[in-house]
């Protein structure tokens, strides 16, 4: 069975605001003029934009020779053109859409982006707040996210009756030569995986990997999968688990899968932005308005599998992917004890306190009817059930893991 995870936040439905007649058909007008848009992201393949440009269309009555044009890059190529455009004031770029925080801080300090203000932007507003997730409207969003995941495929020889239930599973010798692992050069989120697996699984976990192991580096995703797939490698230490959704999509035989380990993964949120001195600045508020809204969201998970962060979202996905077999249930965690909850030891002078930390933390958990925040594994646990095929009855459910402080 393939399994879709969103993880986002479903509680009920909001009413979401839509332009004013004359502002929309004013904008429409303005963006049929630009004739185009163009976006910019580290995920997205191909077919799935084709899938997104014809609904925009359709949706705004934008003629078949209105243009979107979408750049699959690296993470780190598209921070750099898009810094590279904004320093010679040269824009081909409309939007950037990719897991780097950094980066939309620093743009937004030099106000750089162009704000607005979508009338879609409501119903993520809430999970942005409920899951700790940065975003900074009207300058930069973050409706999406996704993660790397151990992924490998059965039908390699050797790898029939292999799983992988933690991290540590795969400091396996038989795996010695026949593993792929990204190259974090190259990549930030990639990066940002290692280092937040690297706080979990201890600074020794990477070396002993590579000792065991001898991966392979290889970028990107897509031909990570497409080595898996061919056997040339039986196992990658990460990959994005919306390829995997994808690779059975295409082919409901495949034996390619992939893990939640215990310890959890690392949620990379996907923020999106744009440019001021955008070339097409109407028809990229007007994109970003149909990304946001639940056609739009609808078509991004269908085609990604990644995590859709708009409330209310999961169980209208359930109902459409439900004949395919594929079930849609959303995790809602509480607060977990993490490096997210470090600024609870901040001293006024910016130093940090442990102790702080720790009593910051006993005043949340005496509001916890369990008496005790969260740790990593609970939300892991119940997101490797949802994964499993013991899971494979239940969808369009929406999980609180929060000790009792959400219950309905």
């Amino acid at each position: 069975m393939t399994i879709l995870l969103a993880l986002s936040l479903s509680l009920l439905m909001l009413a979401v605001p839509v332009l004013a007649r004359d502002e929309l058909a004013r904008m429409i007008n303005a963006a049929r003029a630009e004739g185009a848009v163009h976006y910019q992201d580290a995920i997205i393949l191909p077919s799935t934009n084709a899938a997104l440009a014809a609904a925009f269309r359709k949706r705004y009555g934008l003629p078949a020779s209105f243009k979107v044009t979408h750049t699959l890059s690296r993470t780190g190529e598209i921070v750099a053109a898009a810094t590279q455009e904004i320093k010679t004031r040269r824009f081909s770029t409309d939007i950037v859409w990719v897991g780097v925080p950094q980066f939309f801080k620093a743009v937004a300090r030099r106000n750089d982006f162009l704000p607005y203000a979508s009338p879609e932007w409501r119903p993520y507003d809430a999970v942005m707040k409920r899951l700790g997730l940065e975003a900074a409207p009207p300058q930069w969003i973050t409706p999406t996210g996704y993660a790397f995941v151990p992924t490998w495929n059965r039908a390699c020889p050797g790898f029939e009756h292999v799983k992988i239930e933690s991290w540590n599973d795969l400091l396996n010798p038989a795996f010695r030569g026949k593993t792929i692992m990204g190259d974090i050069r190259k990549s930030a989120t990639q990066t940002d995986t290692y280092l937040g697996l690297m706080r979990v699984l201890g600074e020794d976990f990477f070396s002993k990997f590579s000792e065991l192991t001898q991966p392979v580096l290889i970028l990107p995703s897509q031909e990570v999968t497409q080595k898996l797939i061919a056997c040339e490698y039986g196992i990658a230490i990460w990959n994005l688990h919306g390829r995997v959704y994808q690779t059975h999509r295409e082919n409901p035989r495949s034996e390619l899968t992939w893990a939640n380990p215990r310890e959890g993964v690392v949620v990379l949120a996907s923020h999106l932005a744009i440019l001021k001195g955008a070339p097409h600045p109407n028809a990229a508020k007007l994109f970003v308005d149909f990304l946001l809204s639940e056609e739009g969201a609808t078509l991004f998970a269908r085609g990604e599998g990644a995590f859709v962060f708009r409330d209310g979202f999961t169980q209208s996905l359930a109902q459409e992917l439900a004949p395919a077999g594929i079930t849609v249930n959303a995790v809602c965690p509480g607060a977990a004890d993490t490096e997210r909850l470090d600024h609870l030891g901040r001293r006024p002078d910016g130093s940090f306190d442990q102790a702080l930390r720790v009593q910051r933390i006993k005043e949340q958990s005496a509001a916890v009817p369990l008496g005790r925040i969260a740790h990593p594994s609970d939300v892991a646990e119940v997101i490797a059930f949802l994964a499993s095929p013991a899971a494979e009855y239940i969808t369009g459910q929406a999980i609180n893991v929060a000790g009792g402080s959400v219950m309905h």
